[in-house]
Parts: structure tokens; C-alpha cells; sequence
């Protein structure tokens, strides 16, 4: 059997494919770099977690029974709950919106508010706890989608769906139709990768209560998902018809995210219909549109 040189494979080829070749190296290693980071991240960002629960504990244990006994009973231990039920909606709400870019900020402190979630998610894990046993359904949708970009870029989509899962199924009715609606679309997109026909119906449920609520944002992440479904089950034109929606909403409210995602489908879209030079420009479109 003929064995393998890869000198001999080099000096074959011509500089167009050696030039493909260096680039894909290059983004191999660069992929490495970027996953060797994360995990150096992941690893701090647990051991400040582990040092914060074991000084809690150790604070815990200083306390005597009798105080904890008098403070539950004054109350206080409700007011607590509820204080860190809104620090952490307000955290989160401030977090995605710097995260997702609605509102000014430096690309490195948008890659924190990705850092910051690991070390917090224990925190927010009882706080939706906390919510689900009280019933306050309205705090566990805004938090869970607050969160959700989060768990979408870890990839922890069958958490974020189970909370959705649990918090949409308590009574809704004095719920407001942009909360709901915006917590179904993210359940859609938690749900996507592992059902889509799911992720679709959901996605539509969501888009149709967004619309209800006026919701231009929410609308345009719901049009977004419908079109990246579409594209994946092959229905290009209802793909199509998705994602210019979203990317004139998203144009006209000068919301740089989902228009950048629209752009990004339509590149796909283009591609698939075989024109190569116009999937190109709008790729190239896609990374380039202001996010600040």
C-alpha cells in the first residue's frame, strides 16, 4: 500500500489550494487558542464559585439557630429572597442588554457578561428556584430569557429549556404578552437543535404574541428563528421571506444584532440558491454591521 507524504502532497499542489490549506491551518489554530481560553476560564470561574459556597457555608454555620429561628420570623428572610430576587433580574436585564448590544459598550466587557454568567449561575439557579416555588412567573421568564444568550453560548440548552418549560406552564393570565412571547422565542431556539418542528412551533407561538405586544426587537429575533429553521429543513423561500421581515425591522430600528443574523441567513440563502457572489457579500455584510 502506497504510503502518504505530505511533502510530496504539497510540492503537487498548486499555490490556490497551498493558500487554502495555510488558512485552514491558521483557523485550526486559532479554534485551539480559543478553546484552550474558554477552558482556563471555565476552570477559574469555577473555583471562585466553589470558594464563594464554602465561605457562605462557613458563614452559614456561624450563625446560631435561635437568630436564624427570630429572623425568619420577623420576616426578613422573605425580604431577602425577594432582594435577591431583583438584583439578579436587574443584573441580567442589564447583562443581555450589553450583551446582545442594545445599549453602548466594549467588545471585551460584551465577552464578560459571557465570563460572569458561569461564576453566577448558581445564583440564578436559586433565584429561578425561588420563583417557581412562589409561582412568580413573570420574574422566572424575564430572568430565564435574560440568561438565555448564555446558555445558548455554553451550551446548556436543555436547562434553559426545562426552566422555560416549567415557568410557561404556570397561569400566564396576568402575564404580559411581550414577557411571554419573548420567553416562548427562546424556547424555540433552545429547542432547535434537538427538534426542530418543535422550536417551530414554538418560535410561531412567540412571534405571533411579540407581534401582539409591538415588541419590533423580539419580532425580529422571532422572524429570525423561523427563517434558520426554514433554511435548515430546506424550505428556502419561506426562509427567505422570514428573514428579509427581520432584517428590515431590524434596519429600521437600528438594532445591529438581528440584522447582522438576518444578513447572515440571507448569505446562506443566496448560497444554497447558487449565487456565490451575492451569498458573499452578504456574508461579508453580516460581520461588518455596527453593533455600538
Amino acid at each position: 500500500m502506497q504510503s502518504f507524504s505530505f511533502v510530496d502532497m504539497w510540492a503537487s499542489m498548486g499555490w490556490p489550494a497551498r493558500s487554502v490549506v495555510v488558512v485552514l491551518a491558521i483557523m485550526s489554530v486559532y479554534s485551539l487558542g480559543i478553546t484552550v481560553e474558554r477552558v482556563a476560564t471555565f476552570v477559574r470561574a469555577r473555583a471562585r464559585s466553589l470558594r464563594f459556597v464554602l465561605e457562605l457555608a462557613q458563614t452559614l454555620k456561624k450563625r446560631d439557630r435561635p437568630a436564624a429561628l427570630r429572623l425568619a420570623q420577623a420576616g426578613e428572610s422573605a425580604a431577602v429572597r425577594l432582594r435577591l430576587r431583583d438584583y439578579t433580574l436587574r443584573t441580567a436585564e442589564h447583562n443581555v442588554a450589553v450583551g446582545m448590544a442594545r445599549v453602548p459598550a466594549p467588545w471585551a466587557t460584551r465577552v464578560d457578561v459571557f465570563r460572569r454568567y458561569d461564576v453566577d449561575a448558581g445564583n440564578v439557579t436559586r433565584v429561578l428556584n425561588l420563583c417557581l416555588e412562589a409561582g412568580d412567573a413573570e420574574a422566572g421568564l424575564r430572568i430565564c430569557t435574560a440568561v438565555s444568550p448564555c446558555w445558548i453560548v455554553w451550551g446548556t440548552f436543555g436547562e434553559g429549556g426545562e426552566w422555560l418549560r416549567a415557568f410557561l406552564a404556570l397561569d400566564m393570565t396576568a402575564i404580559p404578552a411581550r414577557i411571554q412571547g419573548a420567553a416562548t422565542v427562546v424556547r424555540g431556539q433552545l429547542t432547535l437543535s434537538s427538534d426542530p418542528a418543535a422550536a417551530w412551533a414554538l418560535g410561531t407561538e412567540g412571534l405571533k404574541l411579540c407581534r401582539e405586544a409591538d415588541d419590533q426587537y423580539w419580532v425580529a429575533v422571532g422572524l429570525n428563528l423561523l427563517a434558520e429553521i426554514a433554511l435548515h429543513t430546506g424550505r428556502i423561500d419561506e426562509a427567505a421571506v422570514s428573514a428579509d421581515e427581520a432584517l428590515a425591522i431590524a434596519q429600521a430600528a437600528d438594532d445591529g444584532w438581528n440584522e447582522g443574523y438576518a444578513l447572515g441567513t440571507r448569505a446562506a440563502i443566496a448560497a444554497r440558491r447558487g449565487k456565490l457572489r451575492e451569498a458573499e457579500q452578504l456574508a461579508t455584510a453580516s460581520v461588518t454591521v455596527p453593533v455600538d
